[in-house]
């Protein structure tokens, strides 16, 4: 994996994030709590939920909300799943360093801060310079301080070696670092060879991204050295991808035109656990509806909702599986996935949300936008089934080609307030093979069946008689 400053970072892991809870908690900091890059905001929603409404401290994040997306919408989505506002919350959308500078000149001090930006060597730096506006005995913590990240870890090795004096190390727990300022004295962070290195470090990203853009002008948009500066989500970037291949005339197991993907079975598994015509279905990823056709056949009119990060998925469908039946809108609704289209696809308080081959395209680091999203979905009674290709630890085989566990699903899930239950957790002989630096390691492939639900008081469709289903786009 290539680090830069677009790296995606792992999700932070539930004993990090007990841990941190614990610490705010525990110290009970006076003064605002600054959070710099908030991603969908769970990390964020997590602390406030910590304290008591009259004992909650200020709250402050800084985000360009360039991250993915809609991230803005995403983080008001999670604050109001979690019973916030964006009033209880100083939501500052800019860069770190213009924030910086605004919150100097106004004198404005904190009581603890969260580092969890850009993780290249001179944004870290550059964050830290907030720790000039620290208390003393005060905390600042950074996560992602591991091997995985070098531009953190070099950064937090060569602050804490320059301020000996002036900070201590409070406790490491993961790839979370707690550091306490020992004294309000304090002195520039860096000494300038430091900063030279860094943005020598930093000069052959910036003129990448230059030629990326120039190129892309000329249509040259797949050069090696650009194009891992790309700002689209991965999902985006997944779905550009397979398109690419679908249009090299490469066979796709569950995307484009496979004659001998036909999931009729999968139907037949829902039905048998209970689906009826009137129940509304969102289709969440719903491809080039290898699924989706024989649900809209099966469905009353217009009781399908399709969405998916390209509309060219389900033109490829609609095009190929029935070119003269279903192109009302009436019959069956399509969208590109965005929170407005979310909130309309809400908006039929749909029975039965299907996710299926979607979230082995999703990086850990936004596992949380995605559940975000299915919770924005969720009437009272709705139920979302997920089908999981699962492993025994998160996984990457490629750039575009991810495997979770069932704690991380249900981490995430936890994290914006749905409730799992475990249908099936199959066992598949298949192998995957992850490569970790020059060691391999193996992990069995699992075909395992979620059922997500607001409540565990919701009905379920039926048993276990999802055995059969395995899903497809």
């Amino acid at each position: 994996m290539r680090h830069s400053a677009y790296t995606l970072a792992p999700e932070m892991e539930v004993q990090e994030m007990e841990f941190l809870i614990k610490l705010i908690t525990n110290e009970r900091l006076p003064g605002s709590h600054l959070e710099i890059g908030t991603g969908a905001g769970g990390t964020l929603c997590l602390m406030m939920t910590a304290f008591l409404d009259e004992e909650r401290p200020q709250f402050i994040v800084v985000d360009p909300m360039r991250y993915f997306p809609g991230q803005f919408e995403t983080v008001q989505l999670n604050l109001e799943t979690h019973g916030l506002t964006l009033s209880n919350t100083d939501i500052r959308i800019t860069t770190s360093e213009a924030a910086f500078h605004s919150a100097e000149r106004l004198g404005e001090r904190f009581g603890f801060i969260l580092i969890d930006g850009k993780h290249s060597l001179l944004n870290v730096m550059l964050d830290f310079r907030w720790s000039r506006l620290l208390n003393g005995g005060r905390i600042v913590c950074l996560h992602d301080y591991s091997k995985r990240f070098p531009g953190v870890q070099r950064a937090v090795n060569l602050f804490l070696s320059r301020n000996s004096n002036r900070y201590r190390i409070l406790e490491i727990y993961g790839s979370l670092i707690a550091i306490r300022k020992i004294e309000l004295r304090q002195s520039r962070e860096f000494f300038l060879w430091d900063w030279l290195h860094a943005w020598s470090q930093s000069a052959y990203g910036k003129a990448a991204a230059r030629i990326r853009r120039f190129a892309r002008s000329f249509g040259l948009q797949r050069l090696w050295f650009t194009g891992h500066l790309k700002k689209k989500a991965p999902e985006e970037l997944c779905a550009e991808s397979e398109l690419r291949h679908l249009a090299e005339g490469r066979v796709h197991r569950t995307l484009g035109s496979n004659p001998e993907a036909d999931d009729l079975e999968d139907l037949n598994a829902l039905i048998s656990m209970g689906l009826q015509r009137f129940h509304r279905v969102v289709d969440f990823g719903c491809g080039s509806l290898r699924l989706g056709r024989h649900l809209i056949s099966f469905l009353d009119q217009g009781y399908y909702w399709g969405l998916d990060v390209t509309d060219k998925f389900f033109t490829i469908g609609l095009d190929h599986w029935c070119p003269n039946r279903i192109r009302l809108p009436s019959h069956a609704r399509f969208n590109v996935l965005s929170p407005s289209a979310i909130a309309a696809a809400a908006e039929i308080a749909p029975d039965i949300v299907i996710v299926a081959g979607v979230l082995q395209c999703v990086h850990p680091r936004r596992l949380d936008v995605v559940m975000t999203q299915l919770r924005a979905l969720c009437a009272a009674h709705t139920q979302v089934l997920v089908a999981l290709l699962e492993a025994d630890q998160p996984m990457q085989l490629g750039h575009f080609s991810f495997r979770h566990t069932s704690e991380g699903i249900t981490r995430a899930a936890a994290s914006v307030g749905l409730q799992i239950r475990k249908f099936r957790q199959g066992l598949e002989p298949k192998f995957l093979l992850q490569q970790q630096g020059n060691a391999a390691s193996r992990s069995r492939e699992r075909g395992t069946l979620l059922l997500l639900t607001t409540t565990t008081e919701a009905v379920t469709l039926g048993a276990l008689c999802f055995k059969s289903f395995d899903g497809a786009r």
